[in-house]
């Protein structure tokens, strides 16, 4: 094979050296072909080049194109407007955001100290329609965020029963069940309600413990068996609704007679 085109070098007694000539004539064809395609893209021997449309001459200056040393912009009063413009449009996407004022009096609140001052503390619930006290607390501070802490007492308790810390000035002390012993026989108790608080930005900012104490407690009146039986023996009104639930509510009905039929069934054996 020759070195560049891998033309073929038949030997002496090669009998298929007729076909291996044709194939070198045929690769020789195809690469001069190609030569002569190539050499239809190049310029001329004696070809010139017209710099003055194509590059800067050699001696040249920037003058058109760049402005002199200590020039001005005339386009800053263009950019200013710009400016005016993008910060009228930012106001107005912010304008349903809290403004720069409250904003610095937020923040200037976390530091106020309430030491020294006492809670407002409010109870609610202590008739017998409610299962939960309801306790409100108040302090006359304008602190942005405080710590509370609250603990109770129920009469005949021995220990105070601990509610906090929270972020919220409301709590909820449920009642106790109607067989705990802290209603001595009766259907009213008393608690006594400490109610502290902090402000947690600032160190061991502790306000004074405030004491509420109320006697007057009422257990839930939450509907037993003996007070449903009661009401059908002696109360119409409540007869003529029950009549009426069970009249409307065929489901109901059934129910009622299988419990009945049950019990039946029970007492005769």
């Amino acid at each position: 094979m020759s070195n560049y085109l891998n033309l073929e070098k038949p030997q002496e007694n090669d009998l298929l050296w007729g076909n291996k000539i044709n194939s070198n004539f045929d690769k020789i064809d195809a690469e001069a072909n190609r030569v002569n395609t190539e050499l239809g893209t190049k310029a001329n021997n004696n070809h010139t080049h017209n710099f003055n449309n194509l590059y800067a001459l050699l001696q040249h200056s920037h003058d058109d194109l760049y402005t002199k040393i200590g020039h001005t912009h005339s386009e800053i009063a263009t950019l200013t407007s710009r400016i005016t413009t993008a910060e009228s449009r930012i106001n107005t996407l912010f304008s349903d955001k809290a403004d720069k004022s409250y904003v610095i009096n937020l923040l200037q609140n976390f530091d106020h100290s309430i030491a020294g001052l006492t809670p407002v503390i409010h109870l609610n619930g202590q008739g017998s329609n409610s299962q939960n006290l309801r306790v409100n607390c108040w302090i006359n501070s304008p602190a942005f965020l405080l710590e509370w802490h609250l603990s109770f007492l129920y009469s005949g308790l021995s220990n105070y029963a601990n509610r906090g810390p929270q972020n919220t000035s409301e709590f909820s002390i449920a009642k106790p069940g109607v067989n705990a012993p802290y209603w001595g026989g009766n259907n009213i108790t008393g608690i006594t309600i400490k109610v502290k608080c902090r402000n947690p930005f600032l160190a061991n900012n502790w306000s004074n413990e405030a004491t509420l104490t109320d006697n007057e407690i009422y257990m839930f009146n939450f509907i037993d068996a003996d007070k449903i039986i009661a009401a059908l023996v002696c109360n119409s009104n409540f007869q003529n609704t029950i009549a009426s639930t069970i009249i409307t509510n065929p489901g109901l009905t059934d129910l009622i007679a299988s419990k009945v039929n049950d019990n039946y069934q029970s007492s005769a054996k």
